[in-house]
């Protein structure tokens, strides 16, 4: 068996704390990445407004990774570039068998192919996700309030049979 959190270019290891808070901080503090990850109003983050995201992906989420650059030498450690989590339905609605992803990839390392729903000032997620084989099957109209306008939430979606009908091309 090929190793899971490993891919081509990538790895996909667990959340060291308090190793790994330095990361974390310097993702949240892109107001750019922010914004495009989150609903809430933007305003400038620090260690304490860091802490609930580290708890998050790695103590609450379904699965929670740094996503990382392998090290270039057998003896350094592999450099993190980006953050994924999946993250469980709210209570009382496991039986529906849904999930939420989120990836915030640092900035000088977006547009590169590393990388659930978006709002639609995120350009490039939307692009990401339909790549990736995601339907588009929702809009909340003007969901966001941001940079002086509404913006939608876009939901996209991925059945089990298109699942498996997209691994069953790749094999």
């Amino acid at each position: 068996m090929s190793d899971p959190f490993r891919s081509e270019r990538l790895i996909y290891r667990a959340v060291i704390t308090p190793d790994d808070d330095a990361f974390f901080l310097t993702v949240q503090q892109d107001p750019l990445a922010f914004r495009n990850a989150s609903g809430q109003i933007l305003k400038p983050q620090n260690k304490q407004s860091t802490v609930a995201f580290v708890k998050l992906v790695a103590e609450e989420a379904l699965l929670g990774v740094i996503i990382a650059l392998p090290a270039a030498e057998p003896e350094t450690t592999s450099v993190p570039i980006g953050i994924l989590h999946l993250d469980a339905p709210s209570a009382g609605h496991s039986h529906h068998r849904r999930s939420s992803l989120g990836i915030d990839i640092i900035r000088e390392r977006q547009g590169q192919g590393i990388g659930v729903s978006c709002f639609q000032q995120n350009e490039s997620a939307i692009r990401l996700y339909r790549r990736l084989g995601f339907q588009q099957e929702g809009v909340t109209r003007d969901y966001l309030w941001s940079d002086g306008r509404w913006w939608d939430e876009i939901q996209f979606g991925m059945l089990e049979s298109e699942w498996k009908e997209m691994e069953g091309k790749r094999a």
